[in-house]
């Protein structure tokens, strides 16, 4: 089920949108849809606060010596 879509209006220089509508055209897309896939990323990519706050206050266990680790460490090295 897809969701119910609305129009925008952006102002936008006219060179933007003929390179846009051109780069769309050959990647069989349309500029919406570029602009939709664009907003998303952007915005799924941004962290929750919480996320921030918390960033560098994990303590990572010493892993010498733990058999499972050392087997991961030479796999992935």
């Amino acid at each position: 089920m897809s969701e119910e879509k609305t129009k925008l209006t952006l102002l936008v220089r006219k060179s933007t949108v003929k390179r846009g509508k051109e780069y769309a055209a050959r990647h069989r897309t349309t500029l919406s849809r570029m602009f939709e896939d664009d907003v998303e990323r952007v915005t799924r990519a941004e962290k929750p606060d919480c996320v921030r706050e918390l960033r560098g206050t994990l303590v990572l266990r010493d892993r010498a010596g733990d058999p499972r680790f050392e087997y991961l460490k030479k796999k992935y090295a």
